[in-house]
């Protein structure tokens, strides 16, 4: 009985995480980054659409 509450729970968990990256995969489809605010990629990335914006060039 136990067993099988713990299977189900993990069964449970993994499909709750598996949709939630679909839904974040989705939402920020044009992002090459996927939502990740974090690495030096996401900064330069950032700072070439800004620069782009205001017609500056590096």
């Amino acid at each position: 009985m136990i067993q099988t509450v713990i299977v189900a729970a993990c069964i449970v968990a993994a499909t709750v995480y598996a949709a939630w990256r679909i839904y974040i995969a989705v939402r920020k489809h044009q992002d090459p980054c996927f939502g990740c605010k974090g690495c030096e990629l996401k900064k330069q990335i950032n700072y070439k659409k800004t620069c782009e914006k205001f017609g500056q060039s590096k």
